[in-house]
């Protein structure tokens, strides 16, 4: 059977076109037609027709000929083109310059592969056809040839002057809607900061002659054809700008203390996304900015400039008016009585590249305006009404509905109507902080549900049908009155379930059985038993008294093999005469006594590591952080892989320490050998990545070490580091004592046995001993990194997160390596990372199962 196709047509010309391209849009002699059910990740297949003059082209293009100008137009006509192939064809006829191409477009740290097909052909000496094709790489074999088949079915018709003329018309009326939405643009939110003077905003005026204008100070800048830009994000499904210019001769600017130092090329972006804009197709609003940013939660709106000196901030405008984008306001340097450099830019830019359907509305107010079917994403922070509004179940393409809270007591919302089970395509469903107690039977309805997020309501059952969607990856029911979940289940997508925080005692089996399900959080609940199946579920996240009680809680070592026996005592500074003489003297200075019997208990006797210089890999085998890890030859240098862009990528290497370098400092340590860390990516850590984002390898062989040095890795290398790797630095090591951060002592009271039980119940511990004790303690005990210490955390220590996670006594458990963010290493805002193992692995020298996490501030 053929591929069934449908005709799409202008006034001009028409095209035959698959009918699986079930979406199109069409604006004068112009359409873009588009097939979005196919999985994709940034690009659906589409296909764009349009009839243009030919002096659209030869007026912004250079070239000794029609085809070099064409070319040219094809460099720029998609973002980051890496490679191309052109060719000449005949299309009905008439010569058709056709060039085939591949682009790079980031997503979240990675980079997928765009198929693009463009061609022009020129009809006469005034006018000329262009058409554009794209989808992602994988899928160029299934639709080149369909992409090539609607441009050969091509057919022209019409007078072409008459029906430009008309376009132009229809552009003329649309200029008089824009000063007529100029009109209606209101207020600018204002945000500026009470410890800020209001700067003088000059008021939005469109430029007479309908030129840009970039102009900061007294410099005028070049607004290039290509430097500008705007969409519609499927990501942040907000609208995106990006307004770029240079000048020419950058150094007065740079004198001027406008421009960065660092950089020459007089080039300068600004960058920035809004929402709450769409006026009947066109984007029309004000917001005022106040240090690069405004200060509404729910109008947020931020300013990234490139290329300025970087101690000046933007205040004032950002205002849209139909096609036209104007920043009016200073860049100037916060908290100073220096007025900057005002800033005045107008920016015209194309609506028609605006695809509206990937936008996210976040009023009914502002959806009401835009045609039914475009209104895929609607997003509703803290409504007022007590039912949901029937007019939202007009919206029968949406995808993804929210409704937010963001204040303390709960919405008014207690009701939604039957008719919600009627938005057959909403794979994302989120109603959280409301009054809801119940919910209608048509959400079962909802089967392509991939995400239903239920939170902080109400509800003391949901209905049957909605343990049966068979799409469902993700349900979130936390903070509601649930006594329970019916054993009559079918979820085999289901990959997380939250049910923390209600009112259960019991789950049944069939919960345990999904296949797919690997992460469960249940905190919070009165639970009096749980089937032995849940022992199989990946992640369960529970107090750890609730884990010992109802599940299999024994950690069996990383070889399955059972557990060695270990010397407590050699993880203690009581176990060092130095160290545990000055624990003493510090309790006695600081009046202490009476708590002398539980601190000495807790402290530990750690290893610190301090900077001492740059790494010049004149030393093989040397303590080491960062750069580059001496390994044998008979390790290669590890890499892991990823599945879902099938690509191997270079672990990012964290330290090497020489264990017999330490062995007269520790007695927990193996005696010999090396140690190496890894780490995938620091946002692995908390993402659930496989493989583990932690590597540790041990070696002691008798196989001559490689120097670092001869190791090189690109960026590329990399799943995501910026550079090489991180800069390497020799450290020196001496032991030093290590105490427990006493502010979560009560998240953590597995602590509070033997000797440190009496300080159980003391109101003494937050504030008093931290000034006292912690902080008197480290005054001798700085360091850059540490092996068997305690790492500060506001809610449980790593050793309690690696118990809950891996299984075993928290107090059995002890920090491999804590790493802080110094030289290269950043993790999150000036965190922690920390490596945890096994205290009877240790004593194995099995690093096969070594835990990983970060803390940040």
């Amino acid at each position: 059977m053929g591929i069934v196709k449908k005709v799409v047509r202008t006034n001009t010309f028409q095209v035959a076109v698959p009918a699986t391209f079930t979406e199109e849009k069409i604006a004068h002699e112009a359409f873009s037609v588009w097939n979005p059910n196919v999985p994709f990740e940034r690009q659906f297949p589409i296909i764009n027709l349009a009839l243009s003059e030919v002096k659209d082209l030869t007026e912004a293009f250079a070239g000794d000929n029609y085809e070099q100008i064409v070319h040219a137009y094809y460099a720029i006509k998609r973002y980051n083109i890496v490679r191309a192939e052109n060719e000449t064809i005949t299309i009905q006829g008439k010569t058709a310059y056709l060039q085939r191409a591949v682009s790079e477009v980031p997503k979240e740290g990675r980079v997928v592969e765009v198929f693009h097909l463009f061609v022009n052909i020129p009809l006469d000496d005034v006018f000329m056809q262009e058409f554009s094709a794209d989808c992602e790489l994988p899928l160029r074999a299934q639709y080149e040839p369909i992409f090539l088949d609607t441009i050969r079915s091509i057919e022209w018709f019409g007078d072409f002057r008459h029906y430009i003329d008309l376009q132009e018309a229809a552009q003329q009326e649309q200029n008089q809607r824009i000063d007529a939405l100029l009109e209606r643009v209101e207020s600018p939110i204002v945000s500026v900061k009470a410890d800020e003077p209001e700067p003088s905003v000059p008021a939005f005026a469109i430029p007479a002659d309908g030129q840009n204008v970039f102009r900061i100070g007294d410099f005028d800048f070049e607004i290039g054809p290509d430097e500008s830009q705007w969409s519609i994000s499927e990501f942040s499904k907000t609208l995106g700008v990006t307004v770029a210019a240079h000048l020419q001769w950058a150094k007065p600017a740079i004198e001027a203390q406008l421009l960065d130092d660092y950089r020459t090329d007089g080039r300068v972006k600004l960058s920035f996304e809004a929402h709450s804009i769409y006026q009947a197709g066109l984007p029309v609003g004000s917001f005022a900015l106040a240090d690069d940013k405004t200060e509404s939660l729910e109008l947020y709106l931020y300013l990234q400039s490139e290329g300025l000196d970087y101690r000046l901030h933007f205040f004032g405008n950002i205002t849209f008016v139909g096609e036209w984008v104007g920043i009016n306001g200073h860049f100037r340097v916060p908290y100073e009585n220096n007025p900057g450099f005002p800033v005045t830019v107008y920016k015209r830019l194309n609506p028609n590249q605006l695809d509206w359907s990937n936008y996210q509305f976040r009023s009914i107010k502002e959806a009401q305006q835009a045609p039914d079917h475009l209104v895929r994403f609607l997003s509703l922070t803290n409504p007022s009404f007590e039912a949901l509004p029937e007019e939202t179940l007009r919206y029968k393409n949406l995808v993804q509905l929210h409704i937010f809270n963001q204040h303390h007591e709960p919405l008014p919302l207690a009701s939604l109507p039957e008719g919600i089970g009627d938005l057959v395509h909403l794979q994302n469903l989120t109603i959280a902080g409301t009054s809801l107690e119940h919910l209608p039977d048509s959400l079962g309805r909802l089967r392509e549900l991939e995400y239903l997020g239920l939170s902080n309501n109400r509800l003391s059952q949901v209905p049957l049908d909605i343990w049966q969607l068979p799409k469902l990856k993700y349900l979130h029911l936390r903070n509601n009155r649930l006594s329970e979940v019916p054993s009559a289940l079918n979820l085999p997508n289901l990959e997380a379930l939250s049910l923390t925080e209600n009112a259960l005692t019991t789950l049944p089996a069939a919960l345990a059985r999904q296949p797919q399900l690997r992460t469960l959080e249940l905190e919070n609940n009165p639970w009096q038993s749980l089937p032995e199946d849940f022992n199989q579920i990946k992640e369960i996240r529970m107090s750890i008294n609730d884990k010992r009680r109802l599940l299999d809680f024994e950690y069996r070592g990383a070889d399955s093999q059972g557990l060695v026996e270990w010397n407590d005592e050699v993880f203690y500074a009581r176990s060092d005469e130095s160290l545990r003489s000055y624990v003493k003297e510090v309790i006695q200075l600081n009046e202490l006594d009476e708590y002398r019997e539980a601190l000495v208990f807790l402290v530990k006797k750690a290893i610190g590591f301090t900077h001492r210089q740059e790494e010049d890999y004149a030393t093989v085998g040397n303590h080491r952080f960062g750069g580059m890890p001496d390994l044998p030859a008979s390790i290669p240098y590890p890499r892991f892989y990823r599945e879902y862009d099938k690509a191997t990528y270079a672990y990012e290497f964290i330290a090497q320490i020489n264990c017999a370098a330490l062995a007269d400092q520790q007695d927990y340590l193996p005696r010999s050998g090396m140690l190496y860390f890894f780490l995938t990516t620091l946002h692995d850590i908390y993402g659930g990545s496989e493989p583990s984002p932690a590597r540790v390898i041990y070696y002691d062989g008798k196989q001559a070490l490689q120097s670092g040095q001869q190791l090189r890795f690109e960026e590329s290398d990399y799943f995501e580091m910026i550079g090489s790797g991180y800069a390497g630095y020799q450290v020196a090591a001496r032991p030093i004592s290590s105490s427990p951060a006493f502010y979560a002592i009560y998240q953590n009271e597995y602590l509070l046995r033997g000797p440190a039980a009496m300080l159980e119940d003391s109101e003494f511990l937050e504030d008093d001993l931290y000034m006292l004790f912690e902080e008197a303690l480290s005054e001798k005990n700085e360091a850059d990194y540490k092996i068997n210490s305690y790492g500060f955390s506001q809610h449980q220590y790593p050793e309690h997160e690696a118990s809950l996670a891996l299984k075993g006594n928290p107090e059995d458990w002890v920090i491999l390596l804590e790493v802080a963010s110094r030289g290269d290493f950043q993790w999150g805002d000036a965190g922690e990372l920390f490596f945890v193992i096994h205290k009877s692995d240790l004593m194995k020298k099995d690093f096969s199962n070594v835990f990983c996490t970060m803390y940040s501030s």
